[in-house]
């Protein structure tokens, strides 16, 4: 998992325990296009698929995630509504952590906060270099 690979056992474990674990059937929605970006979602088993809705009601499928893997980050951190909709492809489970309880994590475990917030920035940073390339690739 991508949390162990990133977090001393210590943060692993008080991320893990301040999180919600919730269960998805196939083709059902993790979040929506324009919904509160109040919550981010840790995928522990299963694959997301990423859909960006066009006005036609044909959604394109910008990618997928499976375990391990992190989704939902950008609208927690900017505090926007939501830019695509995230699918269950397969049954998932998914462990989710709000704004409220990032907050109380960075009051009550700055360290592991700060770990945690280390990692969604490599996070980022590899997922703003992947689109570079592909970017470079086009031109």
């Amino acid at each position: 998992m991508l949390l162990r690979q990133n977090l001393t056992a210590e943060a692993l474990d008080v991320v893990l325990n301040m999180c919600n674990t919730i269960s998805f059937s196939p083709g059902e929605a993790l979040f929506r296009r324009n919904d509160p970006g109040d919550s981010l979602y840790l995928i522990e088993r299963g694959q997301v698929s990423v859909m960006l809705p066009f006005e036609d009601g044909q959604p394109a499928r910008l990618g997928s995630s499976g375990a391990g893997t992190v989704v939902g980050e950008m609208a927690l951190y900017t505090q926007q509504p939501r830019s695509a909709d995230v699918i269950a492809d397969t049954t998932c489970q998914a462990r989710q952590l709000t704004l409220d309880v990032l907050a109380t994590m960075q009051r009550d475990y700055p360290d592991a906060a700060l770990q945690f917030h280390r990692l969604i920035v490599r996070i980022l940073a590899g997922r703003l270099a992947a689109a570079n390339s592909r970017l470079k690739a086009l031109s």
